[in-house]
């Protein structure tokens, strides 16, 4: 098996995820964040939820890579996650997005500051009448 490449640091607060990918991803890294996300989903996939994505830090990652991790948020999709903010800075990064996330199923937004997508998210959940916040 190859060696991992590419690192994502996951916090969850309530019905919220913010993921931080860090470095370029193989497909042994996509299959790393894939299986710690899953954990955490799982504890709250029973009422809507959210994702930020914040991409300062993630690099590259091949094609096929992208695919993959594109599938990951249509399994997001269906398993009752709604929105996804992305935060970034660059034009190139934003259209890769698009490209790979657009037909995912969730409402996506693209923002270049973390609190303005905290912002977006936040509100969605708050305005969500099946949304109640869990902690633990």
């Amino acid at each position: 098996m190859a060696k991992q490449h590419g690192h994502t640091d996951i916090t969850r607060e309530g019905q919220l995820f913010i993921c931080r990918p860090q470095g370029g991803f193989n497909m042994e890294g996509a299959q790393e964040y894939e299986l710690a996300f899953a954990k955490e989903v799982v504890k709250i996939q029973d009422r809507p939820w959210a994702i930020m994505e914040v991409l300062q830090r993630f690099e590259a990652a091949s094609p096929e890579v992208m695919k993959r991790i594109g599938a990951q948020f249509t399994w997001c999709a269906q398993n009752n996650c709604r929105w996804l903010a992305v935060v970034n800075e660059s034009p190139l990064m934003a259209h890769l997005v698009q490209q790979y996330l657009g037909d995912s199923g969730l409402e996506l937004q693209i923002f270049t500051e973390e609190e303005e997508a905290l912002r977006w998210l936040r509100q969605c959940l708050q305005d969500d009448p099946q949304v109640q916040q869990i902690t633990g």
